[in-house]
């Protein structure tokens, strides 16, 4: 990704995990926590990487936007990292897809910004 693109990336980590029974940040794959490899993923994406809605301390990963309204779901997450970025784009990983290329999310962007897209989703038929 060229360093002129203005985007921030967020890791949307804010669930309650409730499924899952445990903290889904912090469950391992392949021997290190699911953020771990959220944050890799935006950054080799190159981008500057911030968690948003974190319902825990996740600070030693990376910096923490904290949820302006709790208990909000994904939006909420959403919209706080919305308000704490002045990037003209925003790039939002949900914690557990761990296995998402990194070119996949320069390739989305890319496009969003060819395109001048207000937002790109990608959905796998």
């Amino acid at each position: 990704m060229s360093a002129s693109v203005d985007a921030a990336g967020f890791v949307l980590a804010g669930g309650r995990s409730s499924r899952m029974g445990a903290e889904k940040a912090l469950v391992e794959l392949a021997g290190e926590p699911l953020i771990v490899h959220a944050v890799r993923i935006l950054r080799r994406a190159g981008l500057a990487v911030s968690i948003a809605g974190a319902r825990l301390p996740l600070e030693s990963f990376a910096p923490v936007v904290p949820d302006a309204e709790p208990d909000r779901g994904p939006l909420g997450g959403i919209c706080a990292a919305l308000a704490s970025t002045t990037a003209s784009r925003a790039v939002f990983l949900p914690v557990d897809m761990p296995l998402l290329p990194p070119e996949l999310v320069g390739f989305l962007l890319k496009e969003a910004l060819r395109e001048q897209a207000v937002a790109t989703v990608f959905a796998l038929n």
